[in-house]
């Protein structure tokens, strides 16, 4: 491993690079989390009969984050790495939903 700032897009391989934000290397990681995303939205939207109800705020709801935070736990050691995960991983739940609630998508 490079040592710690020589980043160049990013070959140190941190979590979270000063330089690039760990951008390259959670790209993938991101997309895995918005699909546990799209998966969690759909399986809630199932277990309603009926009017949906509006999907709770990550930034307002501990229940939100601590489900988010276990779906993405596997994927990152790093604790601020997970909560980025964790953070596109409700906000892809939230786009989802919103799909089902207003009939642009039809709940399986």
């Amino acid at each position: 491993m490079a040592s710690q700032g020589s980043c160049t897009r990013c070959k140190d391989q941190v979590a979270l690079c000063p330089s690039c934000g760990g951008s390259q290397v959670h790209l993938a990681l991101l997309g895995v989390a918005g699909c546990r995303g799209d998966l969690w939205a759909a399986s809630v939207a199932r277990r309603y009969k009926g009017r949906l109800p509006p999907w709770p705020s990550y930034d307002e709801s501990e229940r939100v984050r601590a489900i988010a935070l276990a779906k993405v736990a596997d994927l990152e050691k790093d604790e601020a790495a997970q909560q980025m995960l964790a953070r596109a991983l409700a906000q892809a739940a939230v786009r989802r939903y919103e799909g089902f609630r207003v009939g642009r998508e039809r709940i399986d």
